[in-house]
């Protein structure tokens, strides 16, 4: 299973950047966010406060810390109010840090309304360096001429990300990565290993250096820095292996989940699915699966809110699965 759509083209120049319309723009920053490690999520198209994206990152003192985008690929100057938006997304989403990503310029007045807000600009000239980055990571795939490509829609791209279900390998890989970050002092998390170098990890299993070594991305100096630290973790997933849940299982469950999740939103009139719980959530009800109560809140990871508000629903539902 796929962390991300590794057939997506990316476009070569910024000129195809350029052709693309705003939505696809929005697409091209998923992919490149999904690709260097950031945990990118799209908003919705009806609502989406200002912020057309979100992403995972770190600041100087190598917190976490969530990130909105409001994503601009105009021909014309990007006015304020474009900007002042974001600030009620900033609100709604529980955001530290908003950014705009533009091929274009801003107005002297926006520019004000992002130094006043701390709203991060990051202009043509970054693009740019996103697409000479892509450029230096093996296995990606580039558009083979100028013509633009039919590209994914967000409701398809939210919907692909609903539907996935990261393995508990896939989530410690994940969560080492960002130790050796912080230990390596190392922003960019793909330079340690990115996503097709993990997926590669969980299906080969490697228990010895030598075999680390056969997986692309992972040279000798990265496997004497932390070979043994990705074998430990790996050997520590097959003792535990005859405990998990076989993929084909989750995926009935979280396709059941999903569907559960809408109906709460909907009943609840929730301005998103995720204001119920996020992805995230949805990967650990249908790893545990808490039948009652008193289970759901020991995993700490829907708030006492919303326990009290659907949590007898969601158990009811939940058990549905066991019966």
């Amino acid at each position: 299973m796929k962390l991300f759509d590794f057939s997506y083209a990316f476009p070569n120049t910024i000129e195809e950047i350029d052709k693309m319309s705003g939505k696809d723009f929005e697409v091209f920053l998923f992919e490149y966010f999904n690709v260097v490690g950031c945990n990118p999520w799209i908003t919705n198209d009806t609502d989406d406060k200002g912020v057309d994206l979100t992403i995972d990152n770190q600041n100087r003192k190598g917190d976490k810390i969530k990130v909105g985008i409001q994503a601009k690929r105009w021909k014309g100057s990007v006015g304020a109010n474009e900007l002042r938006k974001m600030l009620e997304g900033k609100e709604h989403y529980n955001l530290d840090e908003l950014w705009i990503i533009t091929t274009s310029k801003l107005t002297s007045s926006a520019m004000t309304t992002a130094k006043n807000n701390r709203i991060k600009v990051l202009n043509r000239d970054v693009v740019i360096g996103f697409l000479n980055e892509l450029k230096t990571i093996d296995g990606l795939n580039f558009m083979p001429t100028k013509k633009a490509k039919v590209l994914e829609s967000k409701q398809e791209i939210i919907d692909k990300n609903d539907m996935h279900v990261s393995s508990e390998l896939e989530t410690e890989l994940k969560k080492l990565r960002q130790e050796l970050g912080r230990e390596l002092n190392i922003s960019k998390l793909y330079l340690i290993y990115n996503n097709k170098t993990l997926l590669e990890i969980c299906d080969k299993l490697p228990s010895t250096k030598v075999e680390l070594l056969s997986i692309r991305g992972l040279g000798e100096k990265k496997v004497e820095q932390f070979g043994q630290r990705v074998i430990d973790l790996v050997e520590r997933h097959k003792n535990s292996a005859k405990d998990q849940v076989p993929r084909e299982v989750l995926n009935e469950r979280i396709n059941f989940l999903i569907g559960v999740r809408n109906r709460i939103a909907k009943y609840n009139s929730f301005d998103k699915v995720e204001d119920c719980f996020d992805n995230q959530v949805l990967n650990e009800l249908a790893l545990k699966l808490p039948v009652t109560m008193k289970a759901l809140r020991e995993l700490d990871i829907i708030s006492d809110a919303n326990i009290k508000l659907f949590g007898p629903y969601l158990i009811k539902r939940m058990k549905e699965l066991v019966d």
